[in-house]
């Protein structure tokens, strides 16, 4: 083994992880919309151990009936599945997340849902989801069932939702959407949003709302496509686990990246090995 073969081998702490938290699956158990028959929680897991997909969030549409078989399947892999949900609120889709299957369905069981939809708001959801550790994700915010055209303009309704804390992160689907409400958005009212959640949640200057990219996988050959593409994110983690998902979202400059933005080779340092001196081993 040469030098750099020894660094390697020594633990360097957190390191950034492929996760995709945005993952459908088939059955009566499902989301309808599957039609792959192959998309099953245990092949879903499999194809997530090929890819080196860290962390898996089972989020079919406002069902969570496979929750648990995927919970199963991952067991004695390397794959973390994050128990979750999408919803198709009145204001928009929602991703929502929690550490425990048991927490996902006592939130799950407070929902009312009329013809495919969530009757509760967006701003109620995460309210509850708060109340028993969770956090959201707006769901692909530029298209048609996001919440920025779901609830127009940039008024009060709009703000409530832009300014809870607990919802994380934004999803988009295209890196050319990843500047809405940041400071480089080109929409001057959608950017002074940005403004708005930052003396909400009485942060700095230069606070991030990060925007992520995940698959929305409804086929068993979306996550491969997906991660090859790039339409995938990374999240910087000591070992995946619900906590350090959490934190790498509130700590986003240093903590997320979403793949489509991270060079094919940077170059960098290893690390460094001394011999001699009071530096010496």
């Amino acid at each position: 083994m040469g030098i750099a073969d020894d660094i390697r081998v020594i633990p360097n702490g957190a390191g950034f992880q492929r996760v995709d938290l945005h993952v459908h699956s088939f059955g009566v158990s499902g989301s309808e919309c599957v039609t792959d028959s192959l998309m099953t929680p245990a092949a879903i897991v499999a194809a997530a151990v090929l890819e080196g997909i860290a962390v898996v969030g089972i989020t079919d549409h406002n069902s969570i009936g496979n929750v648990e078989a995927a919970l199963a399947a991952a067991q004695d892999t390397t794959v973390l599945v994050l128990p979750g949900v999408e919803l198709a609120t009145v204001q928009g889709h929602l991703l929502v997340y929690f550490e425990t299957f048991e927490h996902l369905s006592q939130f799950y069981g407070k929902l009312e849902f009329d013809r495919g939809t969530c009757r509760q708001t967006i701003v109620q959801c995460l309210e509850s989801a708060d109340a028993r550790g969770g956090f959201g994700i707006a769901a692909h915010i530029h298209t048609e069932a996001g919440f920025e055209n779901r609830v127009p303009g940039y008024g009060d309704a709009k703000r409530m939702i832009v300014t809870n804390p607990s919802l994380l992160a934004l999803e988009v689907a295209q890196p050319g959407f990843s500047s809405w409400f940041s400071a480089l958005d080109p929409n001057e009212p959608r950017k002074a949003l940005l403004a708005d959640r930052r003396k909400a949640l009485q942060s700095h200057d230069d606070y991030l709302w990060p925007t992520v990219m995940f698959s929305d996988a409804h086929s068993l050959a979306a996550p491969r496509q997906a991660a090859s593409a790039s339409r995938i994110t990374r999240l910087k983690m000591d070992r995946p686990s619900f906590a350090a998902i959490r934190i790498a979202f509130l700590d986003a400059s240093s903590r997320v990246r979403t793949e489509a933005e991270i060079p094919g080779r940077v170059p960098h340092i290893v690390g460094i090995k001394t011999e001699g001196g009071f530096l010496g081993t």
